[in-house]
């Protein structure tokens, strides 16, 4: 068996001229170099005239080694309390990683010889053994374990006995995890409490003697009785012990939900393995208590706060706590997943965020089928819940006259919870009183809900109330209302509110009134300026262009209002295009002026309105779509994208417009990426499922390289989803299958790159590309291969990766015995380079499989791969490995 060897510095420190460095194989920051003379040095004052060797780890500041070291007592030195130290300096990713086993590395210490020192100054080579690291069951750290992963404090054993520190620090050590092993720190003879920093040692052996030295050491951190790190039983150091002897190796309980890389992730806090077993014992109680499954998550999300880390785990966790909630009765599982989905708006589950709005989405949808339950689970509800309310609130405007007859009820006894409800859904408000209109109980009985809900709420809940009554007429049905409506108008209601005013069909309020509240509410607006509207505002424009007695004098007299200033005359100009009884029949009037005013309307140095944009959607069907692009400014955020539905139709325009000039060659790359870049434009692609591309493409773009260039930028400049990618690259690979080239070749690699760079899994992409270049061995896709192939098939055989959905909807991908076949039969039957099947075999991890089968299916083929290899390969180091493979494979 071929063992991985690594080199391991030592460094010398005694009494010289003091203490210092007396031999080192090589030479250290100084920062470092302090930190090894302070803590070689003897531990504290001493208590006995001699001791026994003691051992000492900690990491160093550079973060480049973690020192071992081992301190005797120097009888030979010129003056008493002198020490000689022996310290190793093992690399710090050999040692997180449990390479080496600092058992096994106590053995390579040695007491120097103050004759010469010659044999510490060349490191040593020590054999990585982490198979065998944590082999066997250590009793005798069992309460040591126990007091640290339960309580995460620093650690003093009282003992006379030198010999049980030096004995159990070393198997402490082969115990822990990478993040925690890289910033321990002990010591099995502390004379004294000893500090990295401002920080104890995490667990120091001291001598009875030593005791009034730790005076200030809290009772709690200190164990007096040795005798009893052998006698005690507790159930729940036993599972801590178990739990690190199996998940090591990826064997134990939770390997179905973090893998083999759970230590890996695992924070530096020393408490983060007793809550592990706190998840886990939450997870088997959730069978019979749902709750306990939320509360998993909460201790997943405490264990590993990075958003990053542990994906699978809590999307696993997330899977489950939904299905708990789903078993549940209605009014119960509304609140189960309200409790859900305030877990996936942590930080710490920051990427399945997404979850939230289908949780939400999921409690509407019940809320509407069950109406009863939704008031039965807002009664029980209390504080914020903010998933709960607004998903109940989106289901209520579905709601039936009846049910918004019990919610009325329902606030009378519960007004607390309306309040919360129409904190986070207002429409509530407008929605029952439009119901309540046809009610039997009358349109009076629902207002005095929605007055008595908004007497009773705070301020800010009264603002959100007002406002979406604004939204609808129905205010100007009553006096009150009106007055709720005038308090809290916005500015973009103004229009609304003084159309509201000028018609007042039913004489509730006064126009002066209502205008002069406006006025008191907008004091940047003159009570002149508002009164006499003139065409400052999209009510007055209308009125004037309606007042015009011929459309050509008209028009003309519009344009003659130019110098008014830009606000007004944009908003004349589009009452005009909105009030025209057919714009086709006065086309030759506006032919020339509609490119004019489109850009006057978003160019405006102000949001345009609704009503200007209702014009700007009218003057848009009479432009060629494919020329939109080329008219507009790709740097320029217009204001018109705070409307949904214009932005939406404009900017499909665009996209559609963009994407054929530039694969017609009539935009560069550069305004390309302008426009992709644009806010707009970026919304529009991650909002596509084709990345505009539908019902764009046609024989006559016949540049396969145009068409992955451009869905790369679109990759790099509006991050699309892997999601949309995949059914596009499938698509374009088999379009260009026959004219493959290396250009698109070097397309295809940059996506790769940006795939990868933004998923951690293997996307469908990849498996299609490699899947098309096996089954294409005569074109020039040997690149993707070597590109692809160790990725998708470590991730396909044996064991598949899963995505949330999939583990929830769809089978596993399917195993990788057939990739292996297609591999042999690809380079077998083309002129690729022998050498790249080996370099993606060996990246495969499946260099002994390929070259057996190899041998087994042709032999012809395998003697020359063999011959190439011994005459061509020497100066491959990386490929040397291949050679005694080939060699095991012959004998």
């Amino acid at each position: 068996m071929n063992l991985q060897s690594i080199m391991v510095h030592q460094t010398v420190h005694g009494y010289m001229h003091g203490h210092e460095l007396l031999a080192a194989s090589t030479e250290l920051a100084t920062c470092d170099a302090d930190r090894l003379a302070q803590l070689s040095d003897l531990s504290g004052y001493p208590v006995a005239p001699s001791f026994q060797p003691y051992l000492t780890c900690y990491p160093l500041p550079s973060q480049k080694y973690y020192a071992f070291a081992c301190t005797w007592f120097d009888d030979e030195a010129p003056r008493d309390g002198c020490v000689l130290t022996h310290t190793l300096l093992v690399p710090m990713d050999a040692w997180k990683n449990a390479d080496v086993s600092a058992q096994q590395l106590s053995t390579f210490l040695r007491r120097p010889n103050r004759a010469g020192f010659d044999e510490f100054c060349r490191a040593i080579e020590v054999f990585e053994n982490s198979e065998s690291i944590r082999a066997g069951y250590r009793p005798e750290v069992q309460r040591i374990a126990g007091s640290y992963f339960l309580n995460g404090q620093p650690l003093v054993i009282l003992t006379a006995e030198a010999e049980l520190g030096r004995d159990i620090l070393p198997a402490f050590l082969d115990l822990i995890w990478p993040a925690l092993r890289a910033r321990f720190s002990g010591c099995t003879y502390a004379l004294q409490p000893r500090h990295i920093g401002s920080s104890q040692f995490d667990l120091q052996f001291a001598p009875a003697a030593a005791l009034s030295k730790y005076s200030r050491v809290p009772e709690c951190q200190i164990i007096r009785n040795a005798g009893e790190l052998l006698s005690i039983e507790d159930s729940r150091v036993e599972r801590l012990i178990e739990l690190v002897n199996s998940e090591w190796f990826g064997e134990g309980k939770l390997a179905s939900y973090f893998g083999r890389d759970l230590w890996d992730n695992l924070p530096p806090d020393p408490t983060a393995l007793h809550r592990l077993v706190i998840f886990d014992d939450l997870v088997k109680r959730s069978e019979h208590t749902s709750s306990s499954s939320i509360a998993a998550l909460d201790v997943l999300g405490g264990i590993f706060p990075s958003p990053t880390v542990a994906v699978d785990a809590k999307e696993q966790a997330l899977k489950i706590a939904i299905q708990r909630a789903m078993s549940q009765p209605l009014a119960s599982r509304l609140e189960y997943l309200a409790s859900i989905a305030l877990r996936c708006s942590k930080s710490s589950f920051g990427t399945l965020r997404k979850l939230r709005r289908d949780l939400v989405t999921e409690i509407t949808r019940i809320s509407i089928d069950a109406p009863e339950s939704a008031l039965e689970a807002m009664s029980r509800s209390k504080g914020r819940n903010a998933p709960l309310f607004s998903g109940i609130g989106r289901g209520i405007p579905s709601w039936n006259i009846h049910d918004h007859e019990s919610l009325g009820e329902f606030g009378d006894q519960f007004p607390a919870q309306i309040e919360s409800l129409l904190r986070y859904a207002p429409e509530v408000a407008p929605s029952h009183l439009m119901a309540m209109d046809r009610s039997n109980l009358g349109f009076e009985r629902g207002i005095a809900n929605v007055l008595s809900w908004y007497d009773r709420s705070r301020l800010y809940v009264r603002g959100l109330i007002g406002k979406s009554i604004v939204e609808t007429e129905l205010f100007s049905r009553n006096e009150a209302l009106v007055g709720i409506a005038v308090e809290h108008a916005g500015v973009r209601q103004l229009d609304l509110v003084f159309s509201a005013l000028l018609k007042d069909p039913h004489g509730v309020w006064h126009l002066e009134h209502g205008l002069e509240a406006l006025v008191k509410r907008f004091p940047e607006e003159s009570r002149e300026s508002i009164l006499g509207m003139g065409i400052q505002t999209d009510l007055a424009a209308d009125l004037f262009v309606q007042s015009l007695q011929c459309t050509l004098d008209g028009l003309n007299l519009i344009e003659s209002l130019g110098s008014i200033g830009h606000l007004g005359y944009s908003k004349v100009t589009a009452a005009f295009v909105r009030n025209l009884p057919d714009l086709d029949s006065e086309s030759h009037q506006i032919e020339e002026r509609s490119e004019a005013w489109l850009k006057l309307w978003l160019d405006g140095e102000s949001a345009p309105s609704k009503h200007v944009l209702t014009s700007a959607r009218i003057l848009l069907r009479r432009f060629d779509n494919l020329d939109i692009s080329l008219r507009l400014s790709a740097k320029k955020n217009y204001y018109f994208e705070f409307d949904d539905s214009f932005a939406s139709l404009l900017g499909e325009s665009i996209l559609r417009s963009i994407v054929h000039a530039y694969l017609s060659s009539r935009m560069s790359q550069d305004d390309l990426i302008s426009w992709l870049r644009n806010v707009l434009i970026s919304k529009r692609v991650q909002s596509s499922e084709d990345l505009g591309l539908n019902k764009i493409i046609h024989n006559s773009y016949s540049s396969g390289v145009m068409l992955w260039r451009y869905i790369r930028l679109v990759g790099e400049e509006t991050g699309a989803s892997q999601r949309k990618f995949e059914p596009l690259c499938t698509w374009l690979f088999g379009m260009f299958k026959p004219t493959w080239d290396r250009q698109m070749t070097s397309e295809w690699k940059l996506i790769l790159a940006y795939l990868q760079r933004t998923s951690r899994q293997v996307s469908r992409c990849e498996i299609d590309a490699l899947n098309t270049a096996l089954d294409n061995p005569n074109l020039p896709l040997v690149e993707i291969v070597a590109q692809t192939f160790a990725r998708v098939y470590l991730t396909t055989a044996p064991k598949a990766s899963r995505t949330f959905f999939e583990m929830m909807w769809a089978s596993v991908l399917d195993p990788g015995l057939n990739l292996r076949k297609k591999l042999v039969f690809a380079f077998r039957n083309s002129n690729w380079p022998p050498a790249s099947l080996a370099e993606i075999a060996l990246d495969a991890e499946i260099a002994d499989l390929v070259f057996r089968e190899v041998q087994i299916t042709d032999q012809q083929y395998f003697t020359v791969l063999t011959n190439e290899m011994k005459h061509n390969w020497a100066d491959r180091p990386n490929l040397h490995k291949l050679l005694r493979i080939l060699d095991q494979i012959n004998r």
